[in-house]
């Protein structure tokens, strides 16, 4: 995510949930945290100011890591929804992120 609010309320749903987090605002930042870390699951927004969201999965994919990853977008387009798991993503939430969504994918990947 690479606005600072959404970035703020998905950090305390998720540690709400009882994780840590780590946040990153670009593909690339991105990119290097899931290569230097070992992530449980990532939620990846696929507007990234630099590489969206769907190239950053591709990279991940191709780079061997099935890190489950979670699509976050604010468009609920089933095409782009179906791009989202042709790219290697694991599941879609469309925005605004509730916890209950969190915890719903939480459950399934975590």
């Amino acid at each position: 995510e690479d606005e600072k609010i959404p970035q703020i309320a998905a950090s305390y749903m998720l540690q709400a949930c009882g994780c840590q987090t780590d946040i990153v605002g670009c593909g690339q930042e991105a990119l290097t945290a899931i290569s230097q870390k070992e992530y449980q699951i990532v939620f990846m927004d696929l507007g990234l100011p630099d590489i969206d969201g769907y190239e950053v999965t591709v990279k991940v994919r191709v780079s061997g890591n099935d890190v489950p990853i979670v699509a976050l977008t604010a468009h609920k387009d089933e095409q782009i929804k179906a791009r989202c798991l042709d790219v290697g993503m694991n599941t879609f939430i469309a925005k605004p992120l509730t916890i209950d969504n969190v915890k719903s994918v939480l459950e399934q990947f975590v």
